[in-house]
């Protein structure tokens, strides 16, 4: 009888053992299962993105680099892969990547030279003892739009009836116009900073370092400072009130204009103002005067000028005097 159970019981203990294996091998199959389900997702994932990049290249990554030539020197490889809508929105000419429509701004952006140092070719005279400077930008061929600029709105005489001395400068760069023209109003102005660069959408923050850079050597003296576009029709006697506040120094006011604060970057290649991490990490811009135009004191803009050095160049005008009001420190309304 003891001899009958201890065979019932070990043949217990086997079928146990057998089944317990079993289970082992089932798991350790599934296991395995898994991992190469992980492993061909993660092939998967990694062959993606250069599948993509054949189809708006039709050659390899490694050659899009290569070929793909801009002077951000940014990487159109992995721009087309977090922007999948710019596939197939490329071609090459000569080496360079030429977005078509509707991203054809785009290419204004990959020609921007960052490590650009805007000259004079020629500038207005020394300022002498005016109250205000006016830098207006401007393009080489809209002369009819300053001449009209020079008989309203900046017209001298209307300024000293409000008893302001005014020095008026248009801010402007190279274009496919002949030069003796511009030399010509230059001539009979005096009041164009004709600076040298090609003129572009995301060249216009160079018209502001021009500026600046103006400010500093020819008119450090300056009482207040106004930047402005030519399609803007301003008032005179509606900025002679904000004038007269900035210069009644008990108001503590530098600086004046329309304020914009905490405005986001924006990220969609279709707009003219698109920015990639790689040129602008942060989500929001700092503080900055956008549009048509603000006044500044003169010493308020020599601290942006000094700031210049400390601040990465932004492809974006308006944004750009923000950076360098914040990197320079200064408050303003």
């Amino acid at each position: 009888m003891d001899v009958q159970r201890n065979k019932i019981t070990k043949y217990l203990f086997a079928a146990i053992y057998i089944i317990f294996m079993i289970l082992i091998l089932a798991y350790n199959k599934g296991n395995y299962q898994n991992i190469e389900l992980r492993q061909s997702q993660v092939s998967f994932e990694t062959k993606r993105p250069l599948s993509r990049v054949k189809n708006f290249t039709e050659t390899d990554s490694r050659e899009t680099t290569t070929i793909c030539k801009n002077r951000l020197r940014l990487n159109l490889t992995d721009l087309t892969v977090r922007y999948p809508e710019l596939e197939g929105q490329i071609n090459t000419e000569d080496g360079r990547c030429i977005f078509k429509k509707p991203y054809s701004h785009l290419n204004s952006l990959l020609d921007f030279d960052a490590t650009l140092e805007p000259s004079a070719i020629f500038s207005p005279s020394k300022c002498v003892d005016e109250d205000i400077i006016f830098g207006v930008k401007s393009r080489p061929g809209s002369r009819s739009t300053r001449n009209a600029i020079r008989e309203s709105w900046l017209g001298r005489d209307l300024w000293k009836s409000l008893n302001y001395e005014i020095k008026v400068v248009f801010i402007i760069a190279k274009e496919n116009i002949e030069i003796h023209k511009i030399e010509e109003e230059k001539k009979e102005h005096g009041d164009i900073l004709f600076l040298d660069f090609s003129e572009s959408f995301h060249h216009l923050v160079y018209k502001d370092v021009g500026y600046l850079h103006f400010i500093k050597e020819k008119c450090p003296q300056a009482r207040l400072v106004f930047k402005g576009d030519d399609d803007i029709l301003l008032v005179p006697q509606n900025l002679q009130h904000e004038l007269d506040i900035i210069k009644n120094k008990e108001n503590k006011i530098e600086a004046t204009g329309c304020y914009k604060s905490r405005a986001d970057v924006i990220r969609n290649p279709r707009s003219r103002y698109f920015l990639p991490e790689e040129i602008f990490q942060d989500d929001f811009f700092a503080p900055y005067y956008p549009g048509a135009s603000y006044v500044t004191t003169g010493k308020f803009a020599l601290k942006m000028e000094d700031a210049l050095l400390r601040t990465k160049i932004i492809p974006m005008d308006d944004v750009f005097i923000g950076e360098l009001i914040k990197e320079a420190n200064l408050t303003y309304r």
